[in-house]
């Protein structure tokens, strides 16, 4: 559970610094490109609330309730049925 936790965490810290980024107009990403979603700005908010509720997810492990068991089940699932494709 740990280890869950701290990965959860990890990746909420990156998906919050890359969201602030995106917000900011960093240079760190190419501002002049078309986005899934409307643009820069738009996809940072996004990213930002992406991480906000993989930080919830985090201390949830930690605390033993449902909210972050549910989410590290739906990540463990798209890595077993996406991940490790045919090379």
């Amino acid at each position: 559970m740990l280890f869950a936790g701290i990965m959860m965490a990890l990746i909420s810290v990156l998906n919050i610094i890359y969201g602030i980024a995106a917000i900011g107009g960093s240079h760190f990403f190419v501002n002049d490109q078309s986005y899934i979603l409307s643009g820069l700005s738009t996809w940072g908010w996004v990213t930002l609330g992406i991480g906000a509720i993989q930080m919830i997810a985090a201390f949830s492990i930690w605390n033993g309730h449902q909210f972050g068991r549910w989410l590290d089940i739906l990540v463990i699932y798209g890595l077993a049925a996406y991940g490790g494709g045919a090379r």
